[in-house]
């Protein structure tokens, strides 16, 4: 349990700025914070057991780089990142070996752009020249042509609680898997798929990892403001600040990760999962550029 209040050996006029104003029994007063945090984080990475007290402290001093915070203003809500869209968790593999066949999305709109036309030119819809003018394909776009880019994502699957495949264009439209050309690595030999598959992996987690670490950093540094602002006695706005308990404590982010589901999963291959096992989760990832994602595209389950 944190510190009461009431506890409090300085003064609430006295105004902290900086860690190096706090007492020990201050800088103690949110230790239950940094074991939430902690607790949290080490789930994600081991790296971020690392994360200190005095960490906290000098961030929950200086919410930005170019903001300051002490015990005469209000706390301060945190500045959360965003969370990661779906372009960032792709990420690229290989090329098109041929034109693309325009994706479900623009088949769609396609259709209902040949109706309009229709209309706006009196053409009956079952003449034979408004038939023929609604089955008119869609044009190819550059991005679906052969030589593009071609990404690949790996998605959870609610279905069979393994992973997901999903290949797309650099717009997030779906592409079937037999039109990429995987691309070849740092060592001139060609990607294998479970090459791709394993970088596609490594990658979601990196990303959703990053992010729930600096999501849960903020919300610790914010929740340690307002309990210096109770421990002190400091009300700058006329009122007492929350004080952050195992409620919020519960929001903290925990993203799941798909590495171990992948290796849990009766359907992984052999290969990938031979391949995940001799990794290391903090690996760098092939490098390559991000596409988007969309729904409509092509899944397959890992293979």
């Amino acid at each position: 349990m944190a510190p009461d209040p009431a506890d409090s050996v300085t003064s609430a006029g006295t105004v902290l700025a900086s860690a190096k104003d706090l007492t020990p029994e201050q800088q103690s007063c949110a230790d239950d914070v940094v074991e939430a945090l902690s607790k949290a984080n080490g789930i994600l990475c081991t790296q971020a057991l690392a994360t200190t007290r005095e960490d906290l402290w000098r961030l929950a001093f200086a919410p930005t780089q170019d903001t300051a915070w002490d015990t005469s203003k209000d706390p301060t809500r945190p500045t959360l990142p965003d969370a990661p869209a779906h372009k960032d968790l792709t990420t690229r593999v290989g090329s098109f070996n041929q034109d693309l066949p325009p994706s479900t999305c623009a088949v769609r709109h396609n259709k209902i752009k040949r109706k309009n036309e229709n209309k706006e030119m009196g053409r009956n819809k079952k003449s034979r020249e408004g038939k023929k003018h609604e089955k008119k394909p869609p044009s190819i776009t550059q991005h679906r042509r052969a030589g593009e880019r071609a990404f690949l994502r790996a998605r959870y699957d609610d279905k069979t609680l393994g992973v997901e495949w999903f290949w797309s264009d650099a717009h997030g439209k779906g592409a079937d898997p037999k039109f990429v050309t995987l691309r070849k690595m740092r060592s001139g030999v060609r990607m294998g798929l479970v090459s791709a598959q394993a970088n596609a992996l490594l990658h979601h987690d990196r990303v959703v990892t990053d992010h729930a670490l600096a999501y849960n950093r903020e919300y610790a540094a914010y929740w340690m403001r307002c309990r210096l602002l109770r421990y002190v006695g400091a009300t700058p706005n006329g009122q007492r600040p929350t004080n952050p308990a195992a409620l919020e404590f519960a929001a903290l982010k925990q993203p799941r990760l798909l590495c171990p589901v992948a290796l849990a999963s009766s359907d992984t291959s052999e290969g990938l999962r031979r391949k995940m096992q001799t990794v290391d989760g903090s690996s760098k990832a092939e490098e390559g550029a991000t596409g988007a994602d969309a729904d409509g595209g092509r899944r397959n389950r890992v293979v």
